[in-house]
């Protein structure tokens, strides 16, 4: 979306949230607002780590299965090792049905495997960035992003991850930040019914891992049973304030 005429710089929305929100729809119904009032054209990206592959590199570390491991095989090793020092028995620690040589193999593997995949991932992800989002920008556009890099810190996907803390983190630092994120926020029992392919559980799970995300970012929280319209013109005066703001800095 961006403003006919005008060189101010544009403006990236980040929305996220638990699958089953109300991204989608809250992308549409913007989309058609912007476009009613006749004086803003809209533009949408991916930026999810997930869900789109463009690169070569991206799609050979898929084929490969360079895929993040999801056991915790570090925090086995770290507890095996650390039971050499305490009154730990093995049979109390995590993983302990495991060899500790098959722990050292599967954790070095894993790290190795970590070290492949994100920075590969990165360059996919900006590479999406610079050939959708940053012309865009340049042009003076509103960019709507349906999820954002931010999934990184704690999911794979739809599951939760602990390894590669320290990648998952850098990956998310160093990548451009949206100008606002929007969490779209509900009860795990209404998003469900909404859209049922998640039991209440995992989207609970999802719904707690982005407010932990949130609590270290900007953002905004915008309940989704306000209707796709409402929220929709909450995000409008937000965009518009933005707007007004970066022309007066010109």
């Amino acid at each position: 979306m961006k403003v006919r005429g005008s060189r101010t710089p544009g403006v990236l929305i980040a929305l996220i949230g638990p699958d089953g929100c109300g991204k989608s729809t809250t992308t549409r119904v913007l989309l058609e607002k912007l476009s009613e009032g006749g004086k803003l054209q809209g533009e949408t990206a991916y930026l999810g780590p997930w869900g789109q592959v463009e690169l070569g590199t991206t799609r050979w570390l898929y084929r490969k299965g360079l895929v993040p491991e999801i056991i915790p095989w570090m925090s086995f090793l770290s507890a095996r090792i650390g039971s050499w020092f305490g009154r730990k028995s093995r049979e109390e620690l995590p993983g302990s049905e495991h060899s500790f040589l098959h722990i050292v193999l599967k954790a070095t593997k894993a790290q190795i495997r970590g070290l492949i995949y994100y920075p590969l991932l990165y360059r996919e992800l900006r590479y999406r960035y610079k050939k959708t989002v940053a012309p865009a920008l340049a042009r003076g556009a509103v960019v709507i992003a349906e999820r954002y890099v931010f999934d990184l810190r704690y999911i794979h996907d739809t599951v939760s991850i602990e390894n590669y803390p320290l990648l998952r983190k850098w990956v998310c630092d160093f990548f451009p930040a949206p100008d606002l994120t929007f969490l779209l926020d509900n009860e795990p029992e209404k998003i469900h019914a909404r859209k049922p392919q998640l039991s209440v559980e995992a989207i609970r799970w999802q719904r707690e891992s982005y407010q932990r995300v949130l609590t270290e970012l900007p953002h905004e929280v915008l309940r989704t049973d306000l209707g796709p319209g409402k929220v929709a013109d909450e995000i409008l005066s937000r965009v518009y304030g933005i707007l007004k703001q970066k022309q007066g800095t010109r």
